[in-house]
């Protein structure tokens, strides 16, 4: 197990939290470790409180290898890193803005060029239990085409290559929600 790895896993983690994407014990990241791994936020942890000591890891078939209990949505992170091999972190947050659209289940208009070429478009997927195999399935369905999408009530969800490119995503989606409230006020 990559130590280098791990602490990079906890400075997103950090990050996350500090940027104000993430509050109180919501949200959860994962990274894969090889093939067959991958390291999970421990489930009703703070993504500010995630240190090398509380990692978990399991296996992609959600069997825990190492550290306690994992996030209760393990599940949709297993489905997208089954179903798409070029995924390698997943990065789900209740952040304000996007939250608020997912609430109001109103899309998320990418304004900006990088934006538009980065994340393409967001897609929602329907209500469904926070960490059941029903949201899994609605997430991988999304995740064929797209690497993000909106929760219905529950934030959003980003895939990226690397830990730092899921992060950079998460971000560009949460100023692109963010901008898309202030044109309101403004217009």
């Amino acid at each position: 197990m990559s130590k280098a790895l791990k602490c990079e896993f906890v400075e997103i983690c950090k990050l996350l939290y500090l940027r104000g994407l993430a509050k109180a014990w919501g949200g959860n990241v994962s990274v894969r470790n090889g093939k067959n791994h991958i390291i999970i936020t421990p489930k009703g942890t703070s993504l500010f409180d995630i240190s090398l000591d509380n990692l978990v890891v399991t296996t992609l078939d959600g069997l825990v290898v190492e550290g306690g209990q994992p996030s209760s949505e393990l599940p949709m992170h297993s489905a997208i890193y089954h179903a798409r091999s070029d995924i390698g972190a997943i990065i789900h947050i209740h952040s304000l803005y996007s939250t608020l659209y997912s609430i109001l289940k109103k899309p998320i208009e990418l304004f900006t060029a990088e934006s538009k070429i980065l994340i393409g478009a967001l897609q929602f997927v329907e209500y469904a239990e926070p960490g059941s195999q029903k949201l899994a399935g609605l997430v991988v369905n999304r995740f064929k085409d797209h690497s993000a999408c909106i929760l219905a009530r529950h934030g959003i969800v980003v895939g990226g290559s690397s830990l730092k490119n899921a992060y950079y995503l998460a971000e560009l989606i949460e100023e692109a929600a963010k901008l898309n409230f202030l044109k309101k006020l403004v217009c």
